[in-house]
């Protein structure tokens, strides 16, 4: 067995039982740490302080191909070891576990046999090792001093360094090399202490090693002729480490304090007692819409109260005050008013005084609570403590203070007995019109106009107002009724006209009444053009009898009660004879023969109905001489026609008047005679 064998098995038995003996050690100085003896705890804990992450570069050696081969070698026979340097980071995610990545680099040289050669040739070889490890602490983080154990997946790169040297007593030649770089998957474990001098920095001491399949650098596993170079198959890469590094400590977590002496203490708080009884709601009475209706509630004995009013079941929005006003703008009806009072009473206990060196837990005792639900505050220095508003408190220790506690209790809400009242509807007022007398005459001044209107209950003042045709403000004007034929006013003319009366009261509520006035305008006496004559003569030609008998005689036979009035008239140059200046009356006569005689075309018209006037050669009336001249069916005798170039025809003349029944003469008409019947008649009709 050569040398390298005989190291191999022993080496790898002292790594195991190197780590076993380790945890048995670190699991003692856990136990004893945890055991709360003195001087375990000194030597093993650091106040309860640890660091969060470490850093620790170290330096060792390594033997990269420890076990390599086992006994079938074709190195050398004598352990050659290596240079090893890296760096490591720690996390402690638990008081006993924490997770590592290791990174080291490490050279060491590699001595091959060739096949039946007794030389040997030496090649140097570089690895790297990059390790993500679970690490195991047998003492609490917290510890000076801690024991651990460590495994986890490796990644192994490895490459052959320089070139062959023959280091035999005899020099021959070698084939050239065929070694190649590799990359392999492998295991990590090992041990190690862990000495913190303070919270920045401390020591740290490895043994490990590394196991994975066999670094042959490409070579082959077995000989393959005379001189040939190969790394036997069976075995490990299972390398050896020894290591020691700084760590230097990162995010460092300050000790818990040490807990001080707990006092324990209730503090006495008064309030006053649940209110009894209930409130009471004064001020209601009937009301009229809109009007202002303000209750007002007595809530004598209960403390700090708050109200809240509800109309007929529904809480009112916004009344929260000691009075309310009533909405009555809208709706009537019947109203049940109730007001709500909710009570809360406030005790603060007296100042309690706390000193340095202890922690308290302070307790409220309110004796009056009786099951009423109850909040607190919690006060220091008189001022509140955010959050501080359970029943208990805990303060922790502290310069000197006082502490008190305020406790506020709620009383269930009382609910007042019902307010009643009625909001009375609104009606509108009464009204009542009439127009007097019902019919007018047309002719007849203004008429006051007055009804007669009564406010409802709840309706206020009332105004009233009249519209109609020929209303203005409070009167109505018979002549401004429209309606009437004015040119032709030979009979009676009636219109019908409605007057309104509307009453509005103060809320807006409004009645209207209707009249009705029949509005009279009487017949007037109408003028007809004048019949004219011949210079000194009196008879009525064909134009005159044409105006009496289709003009005149048609609207006294449909108005039997109409009247004519024939008024006569004589040129101031119509001189002469007694005849002659009797012009004016004969005239008249003949023109009542033409409508009375009854005979030929005459009609035969009562001579009662007609009035004559002989007035000689006044002129003071308005000629209106009928002149046929330019008529195409009046034909009138040789000498009887009257001209219109005849410019005194208008002053011999008679004024033809027809007064329809119930007319007054015309104005300005007076001396007016009955015609002689005897007179007329012995004329019989004219031609």
């Amino acid at each position: 067995m050569t040398k390298r064998s005989q190291f191999a098995g022993p080496s790898r038995q002292l790594l195991w039982c190197a780590t076993a003996v380790l945890a048995l050690t670190g699991s003692v100085f856990a136990q004893s740490a945890n055991s709360g003896a003195a001087k375990p705890a000194a030597a093993t804990t650091d106040d309860g302080g640890y660091s969060s992450w470490e850093f620790t570069p170290f330096v060792g050696w390594q033997w990269f191909q420890a076990f390599q081969g086992q006994n079938q070698r074709n190195y050398a026979d004598y352990f050659k070891s290596g240079w090893l340097f890296g760096e490591r980071i720690s996390a402690n995610f638990t008081p006993h576990f924490g997770v590592e990545d290791s990174m080291s680099l490490g050279g060491n040289s590699l001595n091959l046999k060739p096949a039946g050669q007794q030389g040997f040739e030496r090649v140097g070889t570089l690895n790297l090792q990059i390790s993500i490890d679970l690490v195991y602490h047998f003492q609490p983080r917290t510890a000076k001093n801690q024991f651990f154990v460590l495994g986890g997946p490796v990644g192994v790169w490895y490459k052959p360094h320089g070139t062959y040297n023959d280091v035999s007593a005899t020099l021959f030649a070698l084939p050239a090399p065929n070694m190649k770089t590799s990359v392999e998957p492998g295991f990590n474990y090992g041990i190690g202490l862990k000495h913190y001098v303070d919270k920045n920095w401390g020591l740290r001491f490895d043994l490990g090693g590394r196991l994975n399949p066999a670094a042959h650098f490409g070579l082959p596993s077995g000989p393959l002729g005379p001189g040939s170079i190969y790394i036997p198959a069976k075995g490990f890469d299972s390398s050896l480490q020894a290591s020691v590094g700084v760590i230097f400590r990162e995010g460092w977590k300050e000790p818990p304090a040490p807990p001080n002496p707990l006092v324990t203490q209730s503090l006495r708080v008064d309030v006053a007692a649940a209110p009894t009884g209930a409130p009471t709601v004064a001020g209601a009475h009937d009301v009229c819409p809109g009007d202002d209706l303000r209750l007002t509630v007595n809530a004598a004995g209960f403390p700090n109260p708050t109200y809240a009013w509800r109309v007929n079941g529904t809480a009112a929005a916004g009344a929260t005050g000691t009075s309310f006003s009533v909405p009555t703008a809208t709706g009537t009806g019947a109203r049940a008013v109730t007001a709500v009072v909710s009570t809360s009473a406030t005790g603060t206990s007296a100042p309690f005084a706390t000193s340095a060196g202890h922690t308290y837990h302070l307790t409220a005792d309110v004796p009056a609570l009786g099951g009423r639900p109850a909040t607190y505050q919690w006060l220091v220095n008189d001022q509140p403590v955010a959050g501080a508003t359970s029943s208990s408190y805990d303060l922790p220790d502290a310069p000197a203070k006082a502490v008190s506690v305020r406790v506020t209790v709620q009383a269930p809400p009382v609910t007042s007995a019902a307010a009643n009242f009625t909001i009375r509807a609104l009606t509108p007022p009464t009204l009542t019109f009439a127009v007097n007398p019902t019919t007018v005459p047309y002719t007849s001044g203004p008429i006051a106009l007055a009804a007669v209107a009564t406010p409802s209950q709840c309706g206020g003042a009332v105004t009233v107002r009249y519209s109609g045709e020929g209303v203005t403000g409070s009167t109505f004007n018979p002549g401004s009724v429209s309606g009437f034929d004015m040119g032709n006013r030979i009979r009676q003319q009636t219109h019908a006209v409605t007057i309104t009366a509307t009453a509005t009261d103060a809320k807006g509520q409004t009645v209207s009444r209707p009249a009705n006035v029949t509005v009279t305008l009487s017949p007037e006496a109408r003028r007809l053009d004048d019949v004219v004559f011949q210079s000194k003569s009196a008879r009525v030609n064909n134009c005159g009898k044409r105006l009496l008998l289709e003009e005149l005689t048609p609207m006294l036979r449909n108005d039997p009660g109409a009247k004519v009035i024939l008024i006569g008239h004589r040129d101031e140059k119509e001189k002469g004879s007694k005849a002659i200046l009797d012009l004016d009356t004969t005239r008249v006569l003949n023109t009542a023969a033409v409508l009375s005689a009854g005979k030929g075309v005459c009609p035969q018209l009562d001579l009662s109905r007609i009035m004559m006037k002989a007035v000689g050669t006044d002129q003071s009336s308005t000629p209106r001489p009928a002149l046929c001249g330019s008529s195409t069916n009046v034909k009138e005798k040789s000498g009887q026609a009257v001209k219109e170039s005849d410019k005194n025809a208008e002053y011999r003349r008679v004024e033809v008047w027809f007064v329809p029944s119930g007319a007054a003469d015309p104005a300005g008409v007076t001396g007016l005679t009955p015609v002689p019947t005897a007179d007329v008649q012995k004329l019989g009709c004219p031609k």
